[in-house]
């Protein structure tokens, strides 16, 4: 039983080379699954800021447009005005482009503008607040993807590290299972066959 030991001491550093072995490659693994789960992540996120930053696009070209619409139908409203102020000067014999009517077309004409003016100015500002908006998005899209990317990398730097930490513990049992062996030889411990499992 006394010469069993030190060879029972060899085996068990080989089978605890080898249970280190097998951990350090599932932690690899799982590292790397981690990593490729935050990668998906990354990627639909930067698809999610990708189709934002068309939505927001749209929404400025639809601003726009709006805003133009707006302001055609202000346009519209002022000259129906004008026409109005025109046709009750006319009726009441005034003279339309001069004096007090044509000061008061003048004004109608100025305020008008103004309100056009203020319509472009309030659209062109929305459709800008889309397009950083959509700027926004944008960049938000680069850096999803670059952080996916960096995921793959660390995936597959955490599949080679479980591999490699495996490799590293085998060859360190090997080494450990060696020097104890070569101890037993050098010492005189006597080396025999385990007995046959029947």
């Amino acid at each position: 039983m006394g010469a069993a030991l030190p060879i029972i001491a060899v085996a068990a550093t080989v089978i605890g080379a080898g249970v280190s072995a097998y951990g350090a490659y599932q932690q690899g693994q799982s590292q790397a699954q981690a990593a490729r789960y935050q990668q998906q992540v990354a990627l639909l996120n930067a698809q999610a800021a990708e189709r934002n930053q068309a939505l927001a696009e749209r929404n400025a070209q639809y601003e726009g447009a709006a805003g133009a619409r707006a302001a055609d139908d202000q346009a519209r409203r002022v000259r129906g005005a004008i026409g109005s102020q025109r046709a009750a000067f006319a009726s009441n014999g005034l003279l339309l482009d001069s004096g007090t009517a044509a000061d008061v077309q003048d004004d109608t004409a100025a305020l008008g503008g103004l309100a056009i003016g203020e319509i472009r100015d309030n659209s062109a500002r929305r459709a800008a607040g889309y397009r950083i908006a959509g700027l926004n998005a944008g960049t938000e899209a680069e850096a999803a993807s670059i952080r996916g990317q960096m995921y793959g990398d660390a995936a597959d730097a955490a599949g080679t590290a479980g591999w490699l930490n495996a490799g590293s513990s085998i060859l360190g049992g090997a080494t450990r299972a060696y020097g104890q062996f070569t101890d037993m030889q050098r010492t005189g411990v006597p080396i025999t066959k385990p007995p046959a499992v029947v």
